[in-house]
C-alpha cells in the first residue's frame, strides 16, 4: 500500500487526513470482543481528529470492526457469497429432482419384479435381508454414479473455475479430502432420499395375488407414489427454471444500463511516472507524449488525459461554494470530486452533455475559469433551474468558475447506488500533483482487435526506459467483478436448470414408456373395439401432460413464494415477472409434451391381434 500510495501521491499521503480509502488491519487482543474494540477505536479517532481543521470532523460517526473474511463482514453478507449459498441450495434441489427420478424408476422396476420378490419371500428369504439386497443394488449404482461425478468435477470444475472466477488462482484440484467426504456422504444420502422407499415398499407385497398374477397384471396403473415422485421432479424444475430467467434479466438489464462509459470500447492506462523518477513539468509532459503516440495507432479513435478523480482509480474532492448559498446540500457518496480533462474526453468515454457545451482547446488555453458539472451536483445547487451560466468558487480562489455544461452522470466505482457529485476543470499547468494527467482514456475503433490494449501498453512502456509497470484495461474488465454475481446466478442457475428439466423430462418419458409397455393388452383392445391412433396418442400424451401441469402449477406456486428470499439480488427485476414465468412455463409444457408423445407414438403402433394373441 505505501508504495503504491508513495507513487500515485508523493510522501504526504501518509499524512493526508482525506485519504479515506486507506483500511486498518489489527488483531483482536485474547478475550476481547468486537465491541470493545469498536468503543476504544472510536474513542480513540475522535481525540486524533479533535484538531483537524477538517468540514467532516464533527460529523464522525463510530468505528465499526469487521472480520477480514468477507461473507461476515459487519456491513452484511456480499452479493458473491450469498449467491454461492444459493447455489448449495440449487445443486440440494437438482439432487432431489434426480432422487425423486431414480426412485420413480426403482419403483417400476420393483412393479415389475413383484412376482419374483414374492417368490424369494415365498421361499423364505427375510424381509430384512430382501430391503438390504434392494439398497445394496442401489449404493452400487450410487458409488458407480459418484465416481462418475469426481471425474467430471475434476475436468469439469477447471473449466467452471477458469470461466466464473478468472481472478482466482487456483493451485489444486478441486477434489480433495474434504470433497471425498462430501460425495460420500452425498451418495448414501441418496441411496435412503431413492432407494429406502421403494425398498420397504417391495418387501410387503400381497403374496397371494402377486403369486397367482402374471408380470404385466396391475402394471397399468401408476402408483400415487409414483406421481407425486414425478410432479416433485417438474415443480423443483420449474423452480429452477423461473430462477434462471430471473438472473438472466438482471445480467441482461443491468449491461444495457447507461453509465456514461462505453464499457467495450473504451480503454483507461495508467502508471506511476514518479516511480520511475519522473516528475512535475516532465512527467506531464511524458504524459503528453504518450496520449500522442497512442492517438496514431490505427485501432484508436481518440484518446484524451484526466487527472484528479478516475473512474474505477480516483476520487479526489475539492471544497466549493456557491454564492447565495450559506451551506450546501450533501451529495450521495461524499464530494464533490473533481476531474481535470482534456478536450474531448468526455467524448471518449461515450458520456453526455446534457445542457450547455462540452470543455474545448480555447479553454485549457484561456485564462477564464469555466467548468462543467455532473447532473446529480446541477440538481442539488441549483434545483429548478439550469445550472449553465451559474457560479462556484472552488477551494481557495476568490474569483468565480462559470458553469458552461452539465454532463449525465458517470459510473466513478460502482455500476449502481455509486451516485457522484463530479465537477470537470480544463487541464492546464498542473496545481497539485491531484490535478497532472494520471491516467490515459482510450475510445477504440468498431471492431478493434483484441491485441488493441496490448498494443497501447507497449506505446505508453517507450516513455521511460525503467518504466515499472504500464496498466491498459477496458472498462468492461475493471467492472466484471461487479457483474459477478448476476453471472454466477445466472450461468448457475440455467445450467441447473437445464439439467433438472432434461432429468425429468427423462423421467417422465421412462415412466410413460414402462406404462405403455405395461397396457399393451389393454391398448389392443381399445384399438381392437374401434379407437383410432390419434385416440391412442391423445389418451397417453394427457397423461402425461396432467402430471406435468400438476407440477407446473406447483413449481409456479413455490417460486412465488420464494422470490422474496431472492430478490434482493436481482436488478430492476421483479420475482414475479410474467415473462419469466410464462416463458418457464412454455419450456416445461414442450418438454413434458415430447417426453409424453413418444411413448404416445408407441402406444399407436401396436398390433391389436398381436397384443391380444401375448395375453
Amino acid at each position: 500500500v505505501s508504495t503504491y500510495a508513495e507513487g500515485m501521491m508523493g510522501p504526504q499521503w501518509a499524512t493526508n487526513a482525506g485519504n479515506v480509502w486507506i483500511r486498518t488491519v489489527g488483531r483482536l487482543a485474547d478475550g476481547a470482543t468486537t465491541e470493545q474494540a469498536d468503543a476504544q477505536a472510536t474513542v480513540a479517532l475522535r481525540r486524533a481528529v479533535a484538531s483537524w481543521n477538517q468540514p467532516w470532523r464533527d460529523s464522525l460517526g463510530t468505528v465499526v470492526m469487521g472480520s477480514l473474511i468477507a461473507a461476515r463482514s459487519p456491513s452484511g453478507m456480499p452479493d458473491e457469497a450469498r449467491v454461492s449459498l444459493w447455489l448449495v441450495g440449487v445443486s440440494a434441489m437438482v439432487l432431489l429432482v434426480a432422487c425423486a427420478n431414480v426412485a420413480n424408476l426403482l419403483l417400476a422396476r420393483a412393479r415389475r419384479r413383484r412376482r419374483e420378490i414374492a417368490v424369494r419371500l415365498a421361499l423364505g428369504v427375510g424381509r430384512r435381508r430382501l430391503v438390504l439386497q434392494l439398497l445394496t443394488e442401489t449404493l452400487l449404482l450410487a458409488l458407480l454414479s459418484a465416481a462418475a461425478a469426481l471425474l467430471v468435477v475434476h475436468w469439469g470444475g477447471q473449466i467452471l473455475r477458469a470461466v466464473l472466477l478468472p481472478d482466482v488462482a487456483w493451485g489444486s484440484s478441486p477434489v480433495d479430502a474434504r470433497v471425498l467426504a462430501f460425495t460420500a456422504a452425498v451418495t448414501l444420502l441418496t441411496v435412503l432420499l431413492a432407494g429406502l422407499v421403494p425398498a420397504l415398499q417391495s418387501s410387503h407385497p400381497d403374496l397371494a395375488i402377486a403369486l397367482k398374477t402374471g408380470a404385466q397384471e396391475g402394471g397399468a396403473r401408476r402408483s400415487r407414489l409414483g406421481s407425486g415422485l414425478l410432479m416433485a421432479q417438474t415443480a423443483l424444475s420449474v423452480v429452477l427454471l423461473v430462477g434462471a430467467g430471473l438472473f438472466v434479466q438482471s445480467l441482461q438489464r443491468v449491461r444495457a444500463l447507461d453509465v456514461g462509459i462505453d464499457l467495450e470500447r473504451v480503454l483507461v492506462a495508467s502508471t506511476s511516472l514518479e516511480a520511475a523518477g519522473v516528475d512535475g513539468a516532465r512527467a506531464a509532459e511524458l504524459w503528453h507524449d504518450g496520449a500522442d503516440r497512442v492517438r496514431r495507432l490505427p485501432m484508436v479513435e481518440r484518446a484524451a488525459l484526466v487527472g484528479g478523480s478516475v473512474p474505477t482509480r480516483s476520487a479526489y474532492a475539492r471544497g466549493v461554494r456557491v454564492p447565495g448559498l450559506d451551506s450546501l446540500p450533501s451529495l450521495p457518496g461524499g464530494g464533490p470530486y473533481y476531474s481535470t480533462v482534456e478536450p474531448g474526453y468526455l467524448a471518449t468515454l461515450g458520456a453526455r452533455i446534457v445542457r450547455g457545451r462540452e470543455l474545448g482547446e480555447a479553454d485549457a488555453r484561456s485564462t477564464a475559469r469555466v467548468a462543467l458539472v455532473s447532473e446529480l451536483i446541477a440538481d442539488a445547487y441549483w434545483p429548478g433551474r439550469s445550472a449553465v451560466g451559474e457560479c462556484m468558487i472552488m477551494g481557495d480562489d476568490d474569483g468565480c468558475t462559470t458553469v458552461v455544461g452539465v454532463v449525465q452522470g458517470v459510473m466513478h466505482f460502482q455500476m449502481l447506488n455509486d451516485e457522484r457529485g463530479l465537477i470537470y476543470l480544463p487541464m492546464r499547468d498542473a496545481g497539485t500533483r491531484s490535478d497532472a494527467p494520471g491516467a490515459l482514456v482510450v475510445r477504440l475503433r468498431p471492431g478493434a482487435p483484441s491485441t488493441a490494449a496490448g498494443a497501447v501498453q507497449r506505446e505508453l512502456q517507450q516513455l521511460v526506459p525503467n518504466m515499472s509497470f504500464v496498466s491498459v484495461r477496458s472498462f468492461l474488465e475493471l467492472v466484471a467483478p461487479q457483474l459477478q454475481p448476476w453471472r454466477l446466478g445466472a450461468a448457475m442457475f440455467a445450467l441447473f436448470g437445464a439439467l433438472a428439466l432434461v432429468i425429468a423430462a427423462v423421467g417422465l418419458y421412462s415412466v410413460l414408456a414402462y406404462g405403455v409397455s405395461q397396457r399393451v393388452h389393454e391398448i389392443g383392445v381399445r384399438m381392437a373395439l374401434g379407437a383410432r391412433r390419434p385416440d391412442v396418442v391423445g389418451l397417453v400424451v394427457r397423461d402425461g401432460l396432467a402430471v406435468a401441469v400438476a407440477g407446473l402449477l406447483i413449481g409456479l406456486a413455490l417460486a412465488l413464494a420464494g422470490g422474496r428470499y431472492v430478490e434482493s439480488l436481482l436488478y430492476a427485476t421483479s420475482p414475479r415477472d410474467p415473462a419469466v414465468l410464462g416463458t418457464a412455463t412454455v419450456l416445461l409444457l414442450a418438454v413434458a409434451l415430447v417426453a409424453s408423445f413418444l411413448p404416445a407414438r408407441r402406444a399407436s403402433r401396436v398390433d391389436p391381434a398381436r397384443a391380444l394373441r401375448e395375453d
